[in-house]
């Protein structure tokens, strides 16, 4: 019987603050049932449970990678160790509202036959995680052809890697794709693509995943804002 145990993989380089409160973000989760791959892609500093300021929880496992894998590899590690049915990633920098998991969860279950979940996220500089949102929202069950009519539109508005999606789909499209040395958003727009053309994808227009933005964020600090916006849009 399916006990929908997601695995988060939790990607990060040198930024032990945001990671603290990414972590927090998802032990806040109203859904518990999870384990979160932590990938330390910043071999200088090894991080464990004492200098991130957290308590040891056995859901949690970090990998001090010993060489930088660069943030695609990484993401991939993660998704390689994963052992569970369901898989979803989260950026240090990033933040999960507490009923992303059960929302998500609660679409799986009843759409059985979906390879995705996804919602829309919201992005700025402040953000209440417990904040009152509407969770009956309508969700959309997209095949193919009607998520890449409304994906390619700007339609619907999604982070590629922030779904809960299955595992078996994930590694079979050769997990998260990297466009030789391209814009890295263009490779997260390309992600659901290959998602749905492995089956349908369910999507409900509520923000519960918050990017958050920091002189650092790639939002901010990239120079080609003409490709940055092309991507998003």
């Amino acid at each position: 019987m399916n006990n929908y145990e997601i695995t988060i993989g939790i990607t990060t380089y040198n930024r032990n603050d945001f990671l603290k409160k990414a972590i927090h973000s998802i032990l806040e989760q109203t859904y518990q049932n999870f384990c979160i791959l932590i990938g330390n892609d910043y071999p200088e500093s090894n991080i464990n449970f004492e200098n991130l300021g957290i308590p040891k929880d056995d859901r949690i496992l970090i990998f001090n990678q010993t060489k930088s894998l660069g943030e695609f590899s990484n993401m991939n590690f993660l998704l390689n160790k994963s052992k569970t049915e369901w898989f979803t990633w989260l950026a240090d920098d990033d933040l999960m509202h507490k009923n992303f998991l059960s929302v998500m969860i609660k679409n799986i279950k009843n759409n059985p036959f979906i390879v995705a979940s996804y919602s829309s996220y919201s992005q700025g500089l402040n953000y209440d995680c417990n904040k009152l949102i509407n969770l009956e929202k309508k969700i959309e069950k997209l095949n193919f052809k009607s998520f890449i009519q409304k994906y390619s539109s700007n339609q619907i508005k999604l982070i590629g890697c922030y779904g809960v999606i299955k595992s078996s789909v994930l590694k079979k499209i050769g997990g998260h794709p990297k466009l030789g040395n391209s814009f890295g958003p263009y490779s997260d727009s390309l992600l659901p693509i290959l998602i749905s053309s492995e089956g349908s994808i369910i999507w409900q227009n509520i923000s519960l995943v918050f990017l958050r933005t920091h002189k650092n964020s790639i939002s901010v600090k990239s120079t080609n804002l003409d490709a940055y916006n092309t991507a998003e849009h």
